[in-house]
């Protein structure tokens, strides 16, 4: 991690733009106002309706700003946004394809109603408790249990990230999951 006052590219060598392209010369807000418009409409090519993309391209933002000292230039910073926005959309596109279709002929039974009610309270607290238990999970294996499930990553890219091999995002994978099923009550 570098530290702006003393190890900051841009103040060491004035003259190289080259060396402009490191995270510490860039503010967050001059990436936001750079990027986050573009990553809204990036994300409406994918036919997703405006409030979700824009939520999409708000949570890659923050995604961003909690790794912010992960990356070595703004293009790394850029395509871990537009990857970010593409895999939320996706899975959009995906969690709205599996939406259950009311029919009108139920629509005026109040049990049906009620049932699909229920069912509904029931899905938020199972997702409520399974964010809650990741929130818990040590740190290394919350980050490759989230870019497993959540971002959609591929295992050696997760690998890459986080500068360890492959087995051990495997093993992490493993611990996360039994780790879950015990604090998960069924």
């Amino acid at each position: 991690m570098n530290d702006c006052r003393h190890n900051n590219p841009c103040n060491q060598l004035e003259g190289h733009s080259s060396d402009r392209n490191h995270p510490s010369c860039i503010s967050f807000d001059t990436i936001f106002s750079k990027y986050y418009h573009g990553l809204i409409r990036f994300g409406m090519g994918f036919k997703i309706q405006s409030h979700i993309v824009e939520e999409l391209a708000a949570d890659a933002m923050i995604k961003l700003w909690q790794r912010f000292d992960r990356f070595e230039n703004h293009f790394q910073m850029k395509s871990f946004l537009y990857t970010s926005v593409r895999f939320g959309c996706l899975n959009a596109n995906r969690d709205n394809k599996r939406k259950p279709v009311v029919l009108l002929d139920n629509l005026h039974d109040p049990a049906s109603t009620e049932d699909n009610v229920n069912q509904s309270l029931v899905k938020k607290e199972i997702w409520k408790e399974v964010r809650q238990g990741v929130k818990n999970l040590p740190p290394q294996c919350r980050a490759v249990v989230e870019s497993l499930f959540l971002l959609e990553l591929d295992t050696k890219f997760i690998a890459s990230e986080l500068k360890v091999t492959v087995s051990t995002v495997r093993n992490q994978k493993a611990r996360g999951l039994k780790l879950l099923r015990g604090r998960i009550k069924p």
